[in-house]
């Protein structure tokens, strides 16, 4: 029995292009389906809706997204394409080799851990930023009207 289903994909498969590394032809989507148990060891990061968490009632279909070269056939998961478009950005081609793929991969993963990094310290400075700027108004006297229509 079906207790609930969730989808996860990243935006960068909706707004980027990205290409495949063996042919050069641009990647589509491809939903890979699968139903998670209670017993599973994947269960405790599915059993939430909204919020809440569920109790185990039966099992969750999840949907994730994985890139697809239609020509080749190759499937490559979100996270490798990142290392494999950085590669192919910086040796501007589309189609790269074994050599030229294992060559760059350290580099490649290593700028994309960087950048996720500094991304993630930008976030969080600009969420205590708004919350310092609510507290100071809040202080101060002043009334925070948000108005949403």
């Amino acid at each position: 029995m079906k207790a609930g289903y969730t989808k996860n994909i990243h935006l960068g498969m909706i707004f980027k292009k990205h290409f495949c590394h063996k042919c050069g032809e641009r990647l589509c989507k491809s939903p890979n389906v699968r139903l998670v148990s209670p017993g599973d060891v994947d269960w405790k990061k599915y059993n939430r809706i909204g919020q809440m968490r569920i109790a185990p009632v039966g099992d969750i279909q999840v949907t994730e997204y994985n890139f697809k070269c239609h020509d080749c056939g190759s499937i490559v998961e979100y996270d490798e394409q990142l290392v494999i478009h950085k590669i192919q950005k910086k040796l501007k081609s589309n189609v790269l080799s074994v050599t030229e793929l294992e060559q760059n991969k350290e580099w490649a993963t290593k700028a994309i851990k960087k950048r996720k990094k500094v991304q993630s310290v930008i976030f969080k400075i600009v969420v205590l930023a708004i919350i310092a700027i609510i507290i100071y108004y809040v202080i101060n006297g002043g009334e925070l009207d948000l108005r949403l229509y």
